[in-house]
């Protein structure tokens, strides 16, 4: 199994890696394909779900207590499946599929957009490129003299633009959706994308964990270090409250690039666990933080954790 995984690997790295961790992967959304989700990663069907759970159970061991004990003593022959942003079709879709299959998961969630509390900036970015593609070319002046206005950069292509739009500066598609007359409350209002907080209730009474994804979902890169641990610390109590939760896990938005030594000192009284798609947070070794492997848009799951799974130094 240890060849499985760092095959594809260069021989000197392979020499440094040791597999004493499970490998952990997540998903998005699933199901029918939404305007909102269309513009930035592929949602899976219920089948196509279920083809590449059957091929981890082929290669792999579900471990079947996600408690930090038991992540912490679990090596690459298990698997862990996780889920992020709350999003209410993995409770539709994903759950009945998981039960029947008897496999654990882990749900991320973010407290502003549990119950439809607000809407995530980057469902408004494709929303708006879905707009933008029916309204037609006559438009598109017009949304890049805003994108421009609000200090974005010119990406050329203008749907890369709307989704290069950077955290701080957000609020332009709520500028750009009045210019073109599109309500996006409403419609938001109407998909119900997340989860309400009794949905989360039940998985946790399903016996699934659950854990934070920040407040509302920022790169981490692009916001400095006391926004980083505000969101991160609020989040985390927001879940662990509601949830009356005995454990702490986190999963950062996105992955953990811009995020140093003094990120985790200042939140270690607050997580437990910490959850990352970039890598291993490699200073200090700290066996706390691991690293997850996206399969939304993988054919084979397999191949994808052999490309891009990164195991613990030793």
């Amino acid at each position: 199994m240890r060849s499985l995984l760092l095959r594809g690997i260069p021989l000197g790295v392979q020499r440094r890696l040791t597999p004493r961790a499970p490998v952990i992967v997540f998903f998005h959304g699933l199901g029918q394909e939404q305007v909102y989700i269309r513009h930035l990663y592929r949602s899976r069907s219920a089948a196509e779900f279920e083809e590449l759970l059957d091929q981890l159970l082929k290669r792999f061991t579900p471990l079947q207590d996600l408690s930090a004990e038991h992540l912490a003593r679990a090596d690459s022959r298990h698997f862990v499946i996780t889920f992020d942003d709350g999003l209410r079709s993995t409770r539709e879709i994903a759950v009945p599929i998981l039960e029947r299959k008897g496999l654990p998961a882990i749900f991320f969630i973010n407290p502003d957009f549990i119950s439809g509390k607000s809407d995530f900036y980057r469902f408004q970015a494709s929303l708006l490129c879905h707009t933008l593609k029916k309204s037609g070319p006559e438009v598109y002046p017009l949304v890049r003299e805003i994108l421009r206005g609000a200090g974005c950069a010119d990406q050329g292509n203008l749907q890369v633009a709307l989704k290069a739009v950077e955290y701080s500066r957000r609020q332009v598609y709520r500028e750009i959706a009045r210019a073109l007359d599109l309500d996006m409350d409403a419609f938001f209002r109407d998909a119900r994308p997340f989860m309400t907080t009794d949905d989360a209730r039940d998985l946790q009474g399903r016996g699934f964990y659950l854990g934070a994804h920040s407040c509302d979902h920022p790169r981490y890169c692009e916001i400095p270090l006391d926004e980083q641990i505000r969101q991160t610390r609020l989040s985390m109590e927001w879940v662990q409250e509601t949830f009356e939760l005995s454990y702490r896990y986190f999963a950062f938005p996105f992955h953990n690039r811009g995020v140093g030594t003094p990120f985790y000192q200042a939140t270690a009284g607050d997580v437990d666990l910490y959850f990352t798609t970039h890598g291993w947070w490699l200073p200090e070794r700290n066996r706390s933080v691991y690293h997850r492997v996206g399969l939304d848009s993988a054919t084979s799951a397999v191949r994808e954790i052999r490309s891009r799974w990164r195991p613990p130094r030793a």
